[in-house]
């Protein structure tokens, strides 16, 4: 319905004492023809890309997928919250690029 305006990628890190700071967002051009351009978005030549940051504390070593499912099942979190409402495609580790891990439907 909406169409891809920009991608979203988060870096998930373990919890070691206190939070990351969690406000910072960088901004990447992916530049990948595939995924063409949005047309309102100008300066990229590709998709906007937001990378975000968060210090989470359910992270199980060695096992992506249950940190993720951790994260958006049990931290309650305004992040953990709205995330739990889209699909979760990995990038990283190389074995999982591109599966799709999460994906809740709207009720």
């Amino acid at each position: 319905m909406n169409g891809i305006k920009d991608f979203d990628i988060w870096f998930f890190y373990p919890f070691n004492e206190r939070h990351l700071p969690y406000r910072t967002i960088w901004n990447w051009d992916y530049q990948n023809q595939k995924f063409g351009r949005h047309p309102s978005m100008q300066g990229y030549s590709g998709r906007k890309a937001d990378v975000l940051v968060r210090s989470i504390k359910s992270y199980v070593h060695n096992d992506p997928v249950s940190t993720i499912h951790q994260f958006l099942q049990f931290e309650n979190t305004s992040s953990s919250r709205e995330l739990s409402k889209k699909a979760v495609v990995m990038l990283s580790p190389e074995p999982f690029l591109g599966k799709v891990v999460w994906y809740k439907q709207k009720m």
